[in-house]
């Protein structure tokens, strides 16, 4: 093999590493856009989307020791998030409220 044929082989191989970094780059800012782009409630009314974020946080608040240590009964965030469950869906706000009573086990 000459000089030049290694010299031609040279350039190919960092023309191909310098393609690869570059669509890698591209992949990585199109998976980041991705996740920031994502809608999980699409087609559904504000109500709709509003209840189902309010009682997915509820059911993290009673399933999650920290989280309930941090957001359950007798914080302002319990309070709000309970209130605005209940006027949506017409559930009893005091119903609602004792459902919670009982703070979440830690597993062990």
């Amino acid at each position: 093999m000459d000089i030049s044929n290694v010299m031609q082989r040279e350039q190919l191989c960092s023309e191909h590493a310098a393609y690869c970094f570059i669509e890698a780059k591209r992949r990585e800012k199109q998976k980041k856009m991705n996740m920031h782009e994502h809608k999980s409630m699409e087609g559904k009314n504000a109500q709709e989307q509003s209840t189902q974020a309010i009682r997915h946080v509820l059911r993290q608040i009673s399933t999650h020791p920290d989280v309930y240590n941090l957001m359950g009964p007798g914080t302002e965030s319990f309070d709000l998030l309970t209130e605005s469950y209940s006027m949506l869906t017409g559930e009893p706000l005091v119903d609602l409220r004792k459902s919670f009573a009982n703070q979440p086990q830690r597993m062990r």
